[in-house]
């Protein structure tokens, strides 16, 4: 009888025990990666309650009961998995936006604007709105809401929401622009010519 202990032979009990601590009903991927990142952000959120200041201890229990809990909710996992590529695409968007800004007005970003926060309240209300439309239809088939709520928005939508996002940004900057610069349409002229911008 062979009984070594192999490194895959620790790795595959491992799983199966990380999988028997997942409740019914929830996919372990998710739960796991959703404990992770709820664990994380709670634990961080209490050290900066000055109460717990100095309990690391108890702090890891709550941030880990709190975790779990969220994690076991289907409800939230469904929420979760939807919030965080939503708020990966809207970054991408913004950033996206500054490099376009940056190019065509390098000076514009220079000393802030007095629009950042509308741009702010944009962006929330955006990754609000997709991860809203991307959880309905999932809770509706997990039977969490009724069929009747919610509506739904395509790629196209989101493409055209960002285009429009671009476009509405370069007309601003444009019209923003002071009369002694030079143009953004004789930089490019600039540009072609080759000459430096």
């Amino acid at each position: 009888m062979n009984n070594m202990v192999t490194i895959a032979g620790v790795l595959t009990s491992m799983a199966e025990i990380l999988k028997a601590l997942v409740p019914a009903g929830i996919e372990p991927i998710n739960f796991w990666l959703i404990f992770l990142v709820t664990f994380a952000i709670s634990f961080i959120a209490l050290l900066l309650i000055p109460i717990f200041k100095n309990a690391r201890g108890i702090v890891f229990i709550i941030a880990i009961v709190i975790a779990y809990f969220v994690a076991s909710s289907a409800v939230a996992t469904i929420i979760i998995s939807k919030l965080f590529p939503n708020i990966g695409l809207a970054l991408m968007a913004i950033l996206g936006l500054l490099l376009v800004i940056a190019v065509l007005s390098p000076k514009s970003l220079e000393k802030g604007t007095s629009w950042t926060p509308l741009i702010v309240i944009i962006v929330i209300t955006f990754i609000i709105y997709m991860t809203y439309t991307s959880v309905v239809p999932q809770l509706q088939a997990a039977g969490y809401i009724s069929k009747s709520t919610g509506v739904t928005i395509t790629d196209d939508d989101v493409a055209t929401i960002i285009a429009a996002i671009v476009v509405i940004g370069l007309i601003y900057m444009i019209v923003r622009s002071k009369p002694t610069e030079e143009s953004v349409f004789d930089k490019i002229l600039k540009y072609l010519k080759g000459k430096s911008w």
